[in-house]
Order: structure tokens, then C-alpha cells, then sequence
């Protein structure tokens, strides 16, 4: 079994698990062969380069947040997006998202173990609150 072992904000330490679906398998392959990862969130509120929760998926990509369980006030307020790739050797599993904030989840999110991602940007959207 694989697990990156995940620190939340706030909250105790514990393990994300390779979910065993023929999705999961194949998203973890796109990221083994240098898909790249984006995140998405509010500056001084979210984790930007340091975050351990990644999608294959851009954020404008219709209904992300639904798939990815993330809050309906994180997207209204989200100013930036990040992209990077996994750097060669870094740990990570692929796992269906879980639900949040009324979002469904169930899209396969990639957890990376701290540091594993090599950022390539980090673009902010302008005139957000």
C-alpha cells in the first residue's frame, strides 16, 4: 500500500492512501510522466507553493471546486493559481477527493509528500477583495 503521510493546517498528521481505481492509476501515471499539477486558493489563506493537494485539472475547468470538494467561498475568493510538476524521486498518491462546504468531491486530487513539487508559476488575479 502507498501513503504520503499529509500535515493539515491546524490539525493532527495523517495518511493519504493510492486509491485502487483505474482512474487514480491513471492520473498517477500522467503525474509520474510530468503532468502538470495545479492548486488553487487566497493569498494568506491557503497553502500556494507549499501545498501537499494538487489536481491535474485547471481550476477554470467547469465544476473543479464540485469535483475537488472545495468550499464555495475558497473559489469566490481565490486570487491565485499555481503550476509545478513533481519533482524526480518525490512521493504522492492519487486519492478521490473528498467532500467540503456542500461540494461533492470525487475527483482524483494528487497528494504530494511536503516539498515534493517543483513550481513553474504562481500567476494572481488582480482587484480581488
Amino acid at each position: 500500500m502507498v501513503a504520503v503521510g499529509t500535515a493539515l493546517s491546524g490539525g493532527p498528521p495523517h495518511r493519504s492512501v493510492q486509491a485502487q481505481s483505474s482512474e487514480a492509476f491513471a492520473v498517477r501515471k500522467s503525474v509520474e510522466e510530468g503532468a502538470t499539477l495545479f492548486k488553487t486558493g487566497t493569498l494568506g489563506k491557503s497553502f500556494a507553493t507549499e501545498s501537499q493537494f494538487w489536481s491535474v485539472e485547471h481550476p477554470s475547468t467547469p465544476g473543479f471546486a464540485g469535483r475537488y470538494g472545495i468550499p464555495p467561498q475558497n473559489v469566490a475568493n481565490a486570487d491565485f493559481t499555481v503550476t509545478g510538476r513533481l519533482k524526480p524521486g518525490g512521493k504522492f498518491v492519487t486519492r478521490i477527493a473528498p467532500a467540503a462546504g456542500g461540494n461533492p468531491g470525487g475527483g482524483i486530487e494528487v497528494v504530494v509528500e511536503e516539498g515534493a513539487v517543483q513550481v513553474d508559476t504562481l500567476n494572481t488575479v488582480r482587484g480581488k477583495d
